[in-house]
């Protein structure tokens, strides 16, 4: 287990070597993370959370790390970062970012760095929607990235609040909560849209139901036609058992639905 976690971040030139302190010299800043999250591994996680694993690192070595935990993220592992600063080649192994400002939700989606910041970690080969990405969306509510711009820096300059003057504090709190705003107006205009196709799947499923007891009365009740409805809408009517595929199609929809609808609060909990 050692000789693959060793191996799997990296660390394989430093085997050996004390990992040191302020007295005796050991293994590099980056090296020293590596190792650290390596500690984490070796109970074989599932899911890692990081508070900023770059943080007192330069360049070079935040790169490093940031490279070992998108190998981790592609061999079947779940990775959440907390990270200030990142330089553009490391904006672009994100698949998903989380922008908080003063307390509040700023953007939460795909980050999906255009082709001039890849760093061939297959980020540009995501199957994404490109207008659900993050600089889209901040183009579409007035804060388009500059070109050849650092994206992760753009979004720190447009969500941090300048103290340098009261006029300046001012804007830009005005500029944080107008875009919290629209970022909270565009969360409730999905979960709206989420519940109508929710009522309409409802809807239809109450038809269903009425029109089998309606033929049920009137004489022409068939087996045959409710199971062709419950095996198109997936339920079932009175003491009829639904078939495992129909309950898996309603539960997962449910489950996507309440997942969605308490997302920002598992959000703010992390």
């Amino acid at each position: 287990m050692v000789d693959g976690v060793i191996s799997e971040l990296g660390l394989s030139k430093v085997r050996g070597t004390i990992v040191g302190d302020e007295m005796s010299r050991g293994v590099s800043g980056g090296e020293k993370k590596r190792v650290n999250i390596g500690v984490e591994l070796l109970s074989d996680p599932h899911i890692l959370f990081l508070d900023e694993p770059t943080s007192g690192l330069d360049a070079f070595q935040a790169q490093s790390v940031m490279k070992s935990l998108t190998d981790l993220s592609n061999n079947n592992r779940l990775v959440f970062s907390v990270i200030h600063q990142p330089r553009s080649s490391i904006y672009a192994m994100f698949d998903k970012i989380l922008l908080l400002s003063e307390g509040r939700l700023m953007f939460f989606g795909d980050a999906s760095p255009p082709s001039s910041f890849s760093s061939g970690n297959g980020v540009d080969d995501l199957d994404i929607d490109p207008s659900s990405t993050a600089l889209s969306y901040f183009e579409s509510i007035g804060y388009p990235v500059p070109n050849h711009f650092n994206p992760a820096d753009h979004f720190l300059d447009i969500l941090s609040i300048d103290y340098r003057s009261e006029e300046s504090e001012f804007e830009t709190k005005a500029r944080i909560q107008s875009i919290g705003d629209l970022w909270l107006k565009k969360e409730e205009e999905l979960e709206n849209e989420i519940k109508e196709d929710d009522i309409e799947s409802q809807q239809k499923l109450n038809q269903v139901s009425s029109t089998n007891k309606g033929e049920e009365e009137g004489g022409n009740y068939s087996p045959k036609s409710s199971e062709s409805n419950e095996s198109m809408f997936g339920i079932g009517s009175g003491k009829e058992r639904r078939s495992w595929i129909a309950s898996f199609g309603v539960l997962t929809k449910r489950s996507f639905i309440e997942i969605y609808r308490n997302k920002v609060r598992e959000i703010f909990m992390f």
